[in-house]
């Protein structure tokens, strides 16, 4: 080294400030998922009620196969509709699933960085006092 101090990789003000952003993201995040997640329940019931009665009407009508009042009811409008719209709330909760889990992966990276800010530790390669 040249005799100056290596210049810090992280501040701990930046670090806190993203954390701060990364927290408001998390609990925006966790209401959006404390509404889809009973919003894909209902889609899931419903899409199942659905495909329920539309093979207890084949039956009725006189289908006599099981698998065949099922072919009958899968081919349903209404039970394709409502499958479709469960399979777009699962997608939905799923996506904000992995969008917290992408945040708590970056907070952890972030809590390092700040710990390394306290400990004066730098940037990548440092190893260890310049003057010592």
């Amino acid at each position: 080294m040249s005799g100056h101090l290596p210049r810090r990789w992280v501040s701990e003000d930046a670090v806190l400030a993203e954390m701060e952003r990364l927290n408001n993201m998390s609990m925006d995040l966790v209401s959006d998922f404390t509404i889809a997640a009973p919003e894909r329940a209902a889609a899931e019931a419903a899409h199942k009620l659905a495909r329920a009665k539309r093979i207890l009407l084949a039956r009725h009508n006189g289908v006599k196969s099981m698998a065949e009042a099922e072919v009958i009811a899968e081919a349903d409008d209404t039970v394709s509709a409502a499958y479709a719209e469960r399979l777009n709330k699962d997608a939905l909760v799923e996506s904000i699933r992995e969008a917290l889990r992408s945040v708590r992966v970056n907070q952890d990276a972030l809590r390092t960085a700040a710990a390394s800010a306290r400990d004066g530790v730098t940037g990548p390669g440092w190893r260890g006092n310049p003057n010592g």
